[in-house]
């Protein structure tokens, strides 16, 4: 052994260059560095250069464990020349560490039931070792790699110029503001606003499958900023699905989707302006979280027979949607419903004259409060198709399920016009598991989804009467209507509803012009504030000033982008993981190199097990190792402690006895 700090100090030197490699790793992650859409260096060699950081990374963990290996080589060498000696059973946990079956070896058993001095300190050296050299390799490897995927590259707080309450409201009733809606207009606020756009898209020729209907998934209905993707899924004969039971629609409300189109031209001038690396992303998306309307619609059909009682049969919607069983009925029955009586004479009698011959297809519009609360659902709807040709007049009777879940509405790089977004699961779940309440129009409300249009076909055309003759179930030039008309009737009525209800607050908007941080003029603040900060990854801040008095009149939501690239970052469970193990390692290697040039204590012999195998050599055979020349098959073997002692100038192992003449330090032996 060496007592000598200079020597200390150089031979420490082999644990700069792994400890420095992990500190650097570890800063890189630390930092949620952004690379762009490819790795530095030449380009479209993402692959090789991947390869290249993998075969960096073996070495790494090469080097890591050598030096975790001179670090317990050392304190074995130490205890074994000037200490008290170990158990046999540690003699060789230098060479073998390593290998995870140390920990369960009869060689650390048997160190662990022998007593001696420094016990605690060097088995805990071992296990620690041990466990490290188990986890530093793939740790450094999952470090070196960056990663392509989706990174927070900035965003805002932004405000809507309406308090929550009206933006999400509890219930939707009429106003003043619709009354020029019941006449033909192009007011895109107008809750019928885009029905054409409905109409050609569900009613298309390519949506009749063997005389069976299906919905397209999802459509466009435009504003004034961006398009919307309109969720659609009609009731269909394919049972092995939940939504077989129900028809469902969702889209995100007018105001989000013109926020986010705003927001993201500003985020995108900003990454221009700045020229860094979040310039360079594969694609990138523009996210608002909100609540977003979802309406699920059930109905039953009923055809009338002359001089028949009109009866009235209304779905149970949490029976409908919670107790479906998946059996390979075409068309599930219901698991629940309630026949209701109407006692409003005024109802009783626009459902009869619209039954009459010569009557358009009509809405009759239910908001009863018992009604609603026996089945369970939002609004009701009884909606009548008349005699036509040689088919009898029907009405159907709808359970119809209007909630808000929280969803997230996003936009794309390419498509930053295009605003989509659904509930989480929207297919799989019901308001029973996003937990929210459910949201009330009022039958007065519901009218102007299905206003009066102007129609070749009749001068008192409604919206509705002319989506039931496009969807073939009215005044249809066929020898047959398609089969299962209550699924036309409740895509038409989701449609329409979820259409009239996004268009809530078409007018409301995000307080921008004037409020947006523009001082100075030639550095505006709000260019950097809505990047992350150092132009890597990570949330934005505040880009607006907008007074504490306005800000409680209006909702503030958050807008937040994700680029998809190559980054550093210490996201994820996997990557925190990897960092402890690193900076453990690095803290081993810190206090014994520390420890190491204080006390100057040093050697770089027995480092190998044939050094160790030469000295068992040339001592004098130990009575206690009988019998293990075949193998060794129990604890006590490696229990017996060992040590080096000196004779005539040589140095020797011995078991089990008291060291006669003790190793010196600084002095050569044979």
């Amino acid at each position: 052994m060496d007592h000598h700090r200079g020597i200390a100090a150089v031979r420490s030197l082999i644990h700069i260059i792994p400890a420095g490699i992990c500190i650097g790793l570890v800063y890189l992650n630390l930092i949620n560095l952004y690379l762009g859409s490819e790795l530095p260096g030449q380009e479209d060699q993402d692959p090789e250069k991947l390869a290249g950081l993998q075969f960096a990374a073996k070495l790494h963990e090469l080097l890591m464990l050598s030096s975790l290996g001179v670090i317990l080589i050392t304190h074995i060498r130490k205890e074994l020349a000037l200490g008290d000696g170990i158990p046999f059973g540690a003699l060789f946990s230098g060479q073998e560490f390593h290998n995870i079956s140390i920990l369960w070896s009869l060689e650390l058993w048997g160190a662990v039931y022998r007593k001696w001095r420094r016990k605690g300190f060097l088995l805990g050296l071992i296990i620690v070792c041990s466990v490290l050299a188990l986890s530093v390799g793939p740790s450094s490897a999952n470090l070196m790699r960056p990663r392509l995927a989706y990174w927070l590259a900035g965003g805002t707080p932004f405000w809507i110029n309406a308090m929550s309450s009206t933006l999400f409201p509890a219930s939707i009733s009429i106003s003043s503001s619709l009354s020029h809606c019941m006449l033909p207009n192009d007011d895109s606020s107008c809750p019928s606003s885009d029905w054409q756009v409905l109409n050609d898209n569900i009613f298309s020729n390519s949506s009749y499958q063997s005389g069976i209907y299906k919905a397209p998934d999802n459509f466009d209905i435009l504003d004034s900023l961006a398009s919307r993707s309109l969720g659609i899924r009609s009731r269909s004969n394919h049972p092995k699905h939940l939504w077989d039971k129900m028809t469902l629609a969702t889209v995100p409300f007018s105001f989000v989707a013109d926020s986010i189109c705003r927001l993201a031209t500003l985020w995108t001038a900003a990454v221009d302006v700045t020229n860094g690396n979040l310039l360079y992303r594969l694609e990138n998306l523009f996210e608002v979280n909100a609540y977003q309307p979802l309406v699920v619609v059930r109905c039953t059909s009923n055809s009338i027979i002359e001089n028949s009682t009109l009866s009235y049969k209304f779905a149970v919607m949490d029976s409908t949607l919670s107790n479906f069983n998946g059996t390979l009925n075409a068309i599930p029955d219901l698991s629940s419903s309630v026949d209701y009586q109407l006692s409003d004479n005024d109802t009783l009698a626009s459902i009869g004259s619209a039954l009459l011959p010569g009557a358009l297809p009509s809405l009759h519009w239910l908001d009863l409060p018992d009604l609603l609360t026996k089945t369970e659902s939002s609004l009701n709807a009884v909606a009548v198709v008349p005699k036509v040709a040689n088919f009898n007049p029907s009405y159907f009777c709808c359970s119809i399920e209007v909630s808000l879940p929280n969803a997230t509405a996003s936009s794309g790089e390419f498509t930053m016009q295009h605003v989509y977004g659904s509930p989480p699961h929207w297919l799989e779940r019901t308001r029973y598991s996003y937990d929210v309440p459910l949201l009330y129009p009022s039958a007065e409300w519901a009218e102007y989804v299905s206003a009066p249009i102007v129609s070749n076909a009749s001068l008192n055309s409604t919206v509705f009467s002319f989506m039931v003759s496009t969807a073939a179930q009215w005044n249809y030039q066929s020898s047959s209507m398609t089969q299962y008309p209550e699924i036309s009737i409740e895509t038409i009525l989701a449609s329409l509803l979820i259409n009239g209800i996004s268009r809530q607050n078409y007018n409301a908007s995000i307080l921008l012009d004037g409020y947006l941080q523009t001082d100075p003029a030639d550095n505006p603040p709000w260019m950097s504030k809505i990047l992350p900060k150092n132009l890597n990854l990570g949330p934005g801040d505040n880009v607006f000033d907008i007074p504490l008095s306005l800000q409680a009149q209006s909702t503030m939501l958050e807008f937040q982008v994700t680029n998809y690239g190559y980054a550093y970052s210490s996201s994820g469970a996997t990557q925190k993981a990897a960092i402890i193990v690193l900076l453990s390692y690095t803290l081993v290697v810190l206090i014994h190199s520390s420890s190491s040039i204080w006390t100057g204590w040093s050697s770089n012999k027995w480092g190998s097990s044939s050094e160790i195998a030469a000295l068992a050599i040339n001592s004098p055979a130990y009575g206690g190792m009988r019998n293990t020349g075949a193998g060794i098959h129990t604890i006590s073997v490696f229990e017996k402690k060992v040590q080096v002692d000196v004779e005539q100038g040589n140095l020797k192992m011995i078991f089990e006895n008291t060291r006669e003449n003790r190793v010196k330090e600084d002095t050569p032996y044979g």
